[in-house]
């Protein structure tokens, strides 16, 4: 089961956030344990604001007439939805 709790996930992303600054400050880290459902419900997360920040970056382009082109899975390049390979 992937976990969707809000309280949860903040709490696991925020042990994650401080083990990175206490390594990047130099300090000898011990990485918090993360819960196969906790990870899962992370990249979930990530994922749908991945796609709100994308959708809104693409719509702004559009407006301005512009395309965003992004090379996909397979090295297939995208063009505003299309694929073709290069």
């Amino acid at each position: 089961m992937i976990t969707s709790d809000p309280e949860r996930l903040v709490k696991v992303a925020t042990a994650l956030g401080e083990a990175i600054s206490e390594a990047e400050a130099g300090k000898r880290v011990r990485l918090p344990v993360i819960q196969p459902a906790d990870a899962a419900g992370l990249v979930m997360t990530m994922h749908v604001q991945l796609d709100g920040a994308i959708a809104e970056r693409s719509e702004e382009a559009a407006r301005l007439g512009h395309h965003i082109a992004w090379r996909g899975m397979f090295g297939v390049l995208r063009v505003a939805g299309v694929g073709q390979r290069r």
